[in-house]
């Protein structure tokens, strides 16, 4: 089963960040996808990707083992190479 949930993470309160992957994909009811498409290269493309993975392997509540995290996938598909220097 693939479900598409909503990609927009508002912040808490002012000062948080807001986080907007492309698409995030819930697959059968256990793996978490961030799908993100770049066509401009702003610079920032490892550290921004790392903070949509992270937020997405965060997905424990309070209470819950840890044994239970989801997996968690980030997938790029990038108009540009997505390290410094690598062509």
């Amino acid at each position: 089963m693939l479900v598409i949930t909503n990609p927009i993470e508002l912040g808490e309160n002012i000062d948080n960040k807001d986080y907007v992957p492309g698409i995030r994909v819930k697959l059968n009811q256990k793996t978490l996808i961030n799908l993100e498409m770049q066509t401009v290269n702003e610079g920032n493309w490892v550290e921004r990707s790392l903070c949509y993975l992270c937020r997405a392997f965060d997905n424990l509540n309070r209470g819950d083992d840890y044994i239970n995290v989801r997996p968690a996938i980030h997938i790029g598909i990038l108009s540009f190479p997505p390290f410094p220097g690598a062509s």
